[in-house]
């Protein structure tokens, strides 16, 4: 497979997963703030085309990959970050 088509099946899979977050939170009735959409859908769809590149095993595990490594990123990030930072004198 081409390392292009592997990245579009990334970058498709990064945005159905940045429209799944839209309609779950338009279901709960959030307020959707524009920027951070616009922000969330640009970096799933980067991280989409990456990861798409990377896994080109095979068409379906390319978009695959853009749809789950939003979800990894997500998760991945508060488990990293300390909850409370203190400061011992």
């Amino acid at each position: 497979m081409d390392w292009w088509l592997a990245a579009s099946l990334g970058v498709v899979g990064g945005l159905a997963r940045a429209c799944f977050g839209l309609l779950r939170a338009l279901s709960n009735r959030e307020k959707i703030r524009g920027e951070y959409f616009l922000t969330s859908v640009v970096i799933a769809a980067l991280l989409g085309g990456i990861l798409g590149t990377f896994l080109d095993i095979d068409t379906r595990v390319a978009a695959l990959a853009g749809y789950v490594g939003t979800d990894i990123l997500e998760n991945l990030i508060p488990a990293a970050v300390p909850k409370t930072i203190t400061l011992k004198p």
